[in-house]
């Protein structure tokens, strides 16, 4: 029986290879990985790792940290989760899943990148893995703190201010704007400084930032300028901090403003609420100054009218077809001689003068007693 030739040999060879090993790139092994972009120091990260295995049979599904494993799946196995120690990375293996692990107390050591590796059952043992970085911040514990500015400025100063911000990891970075316009990237007026970390820790470092320009009009809105410093890590952290410049000119012309008479605003254009809170506290203020004096006015009219009716031998106008009295008593005439004059326009509704009732004293003299009546 004779021999096959060597190159129908080494393709067969090739073809019982690619039989047992499989193709890889011709496989339908999908997988997908979320590592989440950023987190805080002491916060919590979920690791998931989904994969669709179109007909195979998953043999083991792995985590690792660059190259340390702290995690394998292996269905087959009796204990099928395994957990492996690696520094900065600390498993809650109560809220891990097959695909998918929860990473708890993270430090600035968890940041890096993360890989999940899939490999299919025998005979294929096709391998994908997907992989993900994340870096674990340390932020500032303060906002950005801002130095050299001034609180007036004439058109044509030179305006030197640095922006500061505290040990982060890692380094935060820092934005400048005028009036909430930001400063895009000009030599001309960003200074970028070093960025030194701390001697005992070379992990945590401090960012500085410093803004140089002259000042011009368009820098000043209604007489002020607005300088605003930003510090962000990513989307997980930003703070600001801004200080408010006055142009001198500006402050020169409102003062004299003042000392003539004139009500000036100073702020009203810095911040339209402010101002209008004042104008309305103004108003309300007259307003309510107009109606106490009325009221005044009208307390005062009473009194008097009160007063006059109540004077000793004053009386009341009488209507021009008054009744007689001389058959009533004199509180039921003088009863009525009110509510005529009042008809008439005479008095005043509401005041109601007194009427004398005559009664005879033990001694036998007449005495007068006053007795409001109501109407």
């Amino acid at each position: 029986m004779g021999s096959l030739p060597t190159g129908s040999l080494r393709r067969l060879q090739l073809l019982l290879f690619f039989l047992l090993v499989g193709y890889p790139e011709a496989s339908s092994l999908l997988v997908e990985v979320k590592v989440p972009r950023y987190r805080t120091c002491d916060s919590e990260a979920r690791l998931s790792c989904h994969y669709s295995l179109e007909g195979e049979t998953l043999y083991s599904l792995k985590w690792y940290k660059g190259d340390s494993q702290f995690y394998q799946y292996i269905p087959g196995n009796p204990q099928p989760k395994t957990y492996f120690k690696v520094p900065g990375v600390n498993v809650d293996e109560s809220q891990s899943t097959e695909g998918e692990v929860l990473l708890a107390g993270l430090q600035v050591a968890s940041s890096g990148a993360y890989r999940c590796e899939v490999i299919t059952e025998a005979p294929t043992f096709v391998t994908k893995f997907g992989e993900g970085n994340m870096t674990v911040i340390d932020p500032p514990l303060t906002a950005p703190t801002l130095k050299g500015a001034n609180s007036a400025y004439r058109l044509g100063d030179l305006i030197n201010v640095t922006c500061s911000s505290d040990p982060s990891t890692p380094p935060v970075t820092l934005h400048w704007a005028i009036n909430d316009r930001p400063v895009q990237m000009n030599p001309h007026m960003l200074q970028q400084l070093t960025t030194s970390s701390l001697q005992s820790d070379n992990l945590r470092h401090r960012s500085r930032l410093g803004l140089m320009f002259r000042a011009a009009a368009r820098h000043f809105v209604r007489g002020t300028m607005r300088l605003k410093c930003t510090a962000s890590i990513g989307s997980v952290y930003s703070r600001s901090q801004e200080t408010t410049v006055i142009e001198a000119s500006f402050l020169e012309r409102s003062q004299a403003e003042e000392s003539r008479g004139y009500p000036f605003f100073f702020f009203s254009g810095a911040s339209s609420t402010w101002g209008q809170s004042c104008q309305l506290a103004i108003v309300s203020t007259l307003f309510l100054t107009l109606v106490k004096s009325w009221l005044w006015d009208e307390s005062i009219y009473a009194k008097e009218e009160t007063a006059r009716h109540r004077q000793p031998g004053s009386k009341l106008p009488q209507a021009p077809n008054a009744p007689l009295c001389r058959v009533r008593s004199h509180s039921e005439c003088h009863l009525s001689q009110i509510n005529e004059t009042r008809n008439m326009g005479l008095l005043p509704r509401g005041k109601n003068p007194s009427v004398a009732t005559k009664f005879e004293t033990p001694a036998g003299t007449n005495s007068e007693r006053q007795h409001p009546i109501r109407i």
